[in-house]
């Protein structure tokens, strides 16, 4: 008999397997990761997490909405009630993304991605709507812009970011954190104008 949840265990028990899930992602990738695994790090029974999602690839979907909306939580917190970001809070909002380990994408590598694109409907890998929501959004709580920003610009540059460490195989490690810190200035530099040297990720 399948287990039955009211809506406040049934929620945080998907917290629990999206939390476990990603725990999982970066130990062992996409490919190796399964629905086993899942469940039995959150404590359930293989055939429960058919009553949460409908597939190992949608899952993997919902842990980057989860991760994302952590996301959009710090960079809330930062521009406060006055909803007013400046160009230090903005690279303070790179930084604990980095620090606090959200990019789930750093775990995938580009072969993850392809497979994944197999699997998932095309506005799971591209949204260019969502995008422009999102980005719109970050651009009305941010101060000090300079004029005529293209939000896909932004919206570009945020991705590169994000999808650095998917590429790393063929990239220099070694100078990973400064190529990392040459986007950052790059970016704020398109928002807010040339400012500053470039940072090297050393207080990450």
């Amino acid at each position: 008999m399948p287990a039955i949840f009211n809506e406040q265990n049934r929620e945080a028990v998907r917290i629990r397997m999206l939390e476990n899930g990603a725990e999982l992602l970066k130990k062992y990738g996409v490919k190796r990761m399964t629905v086993a695994d899942i469940a039995r790090a959150s404590g359930l029974a293989k055939g429960t997490f058919y009553t949460f999602f409908s597939s190992k690839e949608e899952f993997i979907y919902q842990i980057i909405l989860y991760k994302r909306e952590m996301v959009r939580k710090i960079f809330t917190d930062l521009a406060g009630d006055c909803r007013r970001i400046r160009r230090d809070q903005l690279l303070e909002f790179f930084r604990r993304i980095q620090r606090e380990d959200l990019n789930i994408y750093r775990y995938m590598t580009e072969q993850d991605m392809n497979y994944l694109a197999t699997k998932w409907p095309r506005e799971y890998s591209f949204n260019p709507a969502a995008d422009e929501e999102t980005t719109r959004w970050m651009l009305s709580c941010m101060e000090g812009l300079r004029q005529g920003i293209n939000w896909k610009v932004l919206a570009n540059l945020m991705k590169t970011l994000a999808l650095l460490d998917m590429t790393k195989d063929v990239l220099h490690e070694d100078a990973l954190e400064e190529t990392r810190g040459v986007l950052r200035k790059g970016l704020l530099d398109y928002l807010f104008g040339c400012n500053g040297e470039i940072d090297k990720g050393a207080a990450i």
